[in-house]
């Protein structure tokens, strides 16, 4: 099963962007952080990573205390360029006002405290 076919998280696209005084930033912009991974298919630690974003879309975004979602990077070229992404996965969190790339571990629990650490929005 390729990661698209997986309906249990947001698919962001170019329409839910804007570009802002030479950033880009959400259209729905509510002051909730959003955090999403860029990925393809063809990635096998996309495909590993997938499971830990759908696990951080439940346990996150149905107390709508931040957004997550992921980016298809072949159907989405001209946001992946947008943003910068130059491996896979790629992952941000835009959050009052910042564009801000993920750079540590890859794994749930990791990925986990950064966003506490960076939103100050949840509790482990």
């Amino acid at each position: 099963m390729t990661i698209k076919k997986k309906n249990l998280i947001k698919h962001f696209s170019l329409e839910d962007f804007k570009i802002h005084n030479g950033a880009i930033r959400m259209k729905n912009d509510d002051n909730v952080p959003v955090f999403f991974m860029v990925y393809t298919d063809w990635c096998p630690h996309c495909q590993n990573a997938f499971p830990d974003m759908i696990h951080l879309y439940s346990a996150l975004n149905s107390d709508k205390l931040i957004r997550i979602g992921v980016i298809d990077s072949e159907q989405q070229k001209v946001l992946s360029k947008m943003l910068g992404v130059a491996g896979f996965p790629s992952y941000f969190l835009f959050s009052k006002g910042k564009t801000v790339n993920y750079n540590g571990k890859r794994d749930m629990s990791s990925i986990l405290d950064w966003l506490c650490e960076q939103t100050k929005v949840c509790k482990k």
